[in-house]
């Protein structure tokens, strides 16, 4: 068997390209694609290529591509229609959810739209190409040609069975809030797009014990059921299943600051007047040691320390509807920029061995500022000991403006 990704290139395989969205609410296995994938060019982060020319930094920079334009594909928008399909977990190689169309076909959810490839699937094992390596972190066990040992699911009775359309919802690491904020929330567009889908049941993945999602599932609960898929598989007689695409576009994210404004009663003006900087004191990863040497001197130009776990969502999208400046080590929790005001300033602490440029392109989609601040770490938890001087040298001429 051979397992594809959920994107547009092995959908059309399976499903019938339209063009005309009532298609969807045919009898037909349909995918309709309102947005394909699209080249992006990202502006230079401004604050790197300005203020932190300092010693051998510039080499880095130049390799980390942060002083020119970088050119980025935003992946297809489309949202798929299948019948007869059982959704199962924990399977095929990490811990995310797939779904058997037969016995032929099967297809494997992936961050980005393309995370998988083409995986080799046989009833005994699992084999993953060498394009799928290192790709959003992960890694083979070592030996990437070894077969990787699977339990085959799709032997399995269906432990609830949906004889009505649901919508699949589910998504790797969709306990993490940045994971939850810019893979889950941009996949629900269809909300708006199909009043045909409002009572809809959704499938949900069960790793949402979280705040943030018992406050989504207040506000969808008020007018749609949904169900929490576990391990076991289900069946349903007919599922959409919209894309998953990564770090999403600047389309996505203007809806996903919409919707959660408009559900939380947020007022939809944003200013900016607020300076602060994000504690991650309560995080296991990429703390900064220093903390309070840092807050000395970010605090002589006003800022204040938050910590977001402290705040409720409402709580935390009206602070960043009023930030004009945010220092932060890089983190989830900078997920928030989406509901700052255009031309608002995000500063990251990153170590330096991180390649991730999410929201340098978050930021450049709302027309924010972005910089980085490089910082050498020596543990695996990417605990960060700041240079004061040189992080003075870095923010002086950028608040003083």
């Amino acid at each position: 068997m051979t397992v594809k990704s959920f994107n547009y290139a092995s959908a059309h395989k399976w499903c019938r390209k339209t063009d005309n969205p009532q298609d969807l609410f045919g009898p037909d296995n349909v995918i309709y694609c309102p947005q394909p994938r699209e080249k992006y060019t990202l502006k230079p982060a401004e604050h790197v290529l300005k203020y932190d020319k300092i010693g051998d930094l510039n080499q880095f920079y130049e390799d980390n591509i942060l002083i020119k334009d970088q050119e980025f594909i935003i992946g297809d928008l489309f949202l798929t229609a299948i019948n007869d399909v059982k959704l199962f977990r924990k399977n095929i190689y990490l811990d995310s959810y797939h779904i058997f169309l037969d016995e032929s076909i099967a297809l494997a959810e992936s961050c980005g739209n393309e995370f998988y490839s083409d995986l080799a699937v046989t009833r005994e094992s699992i084999k993953v190409p060498q394009n799928a390596l290192n790709l959003d972190g992960y890694k083979l066990p070592e030996g990437e040609d070894k077969p990787i040992k699977i339990r085959f699911y799709n032997d399995q009775e269906a432990i609830k069975h949906f004889d009505e359309d649901v919508i699949i919802l589910t998504s790797p690491h969709a306990d993490n809030f940045f994971h939850w904020m810019l893979d889950v929330l941009p996949r629900f567009w269809f909300n708006d797009a199909f009043p045909e889908m409002k009572n809809m049941t959704i499938i949900l993945p069960d790793n949402i014990q979280t705040p943030y999602w018992e406050e989504f599932l207040k506000i969808i609960g008020k007018e749609r059921s949904y169900y929490i898929c576990k391990d076991g598989p289900i069946s349903c007689k007919r599922a959409y299943i919209p894309s998953l695409s990564s770090g999403c576009s600047p389309k996505q994210i203007k809806f996903v600051e919409k919707f959660l404004t408009e559900s939380f009663g947020v007022s939809t003006s944003p200013t900016r007047k607020k300076k602060i900087y994000i504690s991650r004191t309560d995080a296991e990863k990429r703390k900064i040691r220093n903390e309070d040497d840092v807050l000395e001197v970010l605090e002589e130009y006003g800022f204040e320390k938050v910590i977001l776990t402290e705040l409720s969502m409402k709580e935390q999208i009206e602070l960043f509807r009023e930030v004009d400046i945010v220092v932060a080590p890089h983190g989830a929790g900078n997920s928030n920029m989406i509901f700052a005001d255009e031309g608002a300033t995000l500063i990251e602490f990153i170590p330096k061995a991180y390649r991730q440029r999410i929201f340098w392109l978050t930021t450049d989609f709302k027309n924010q500022k972005y910089g980085r601040f490089i910082v050498e770490t020596n543990d695996k938890l990417d605990t960060m000991k700041v240079d004061i001087t040189r992080f003075r040298k870095f923010i002086d001429p950028i608040l003083s403006k």
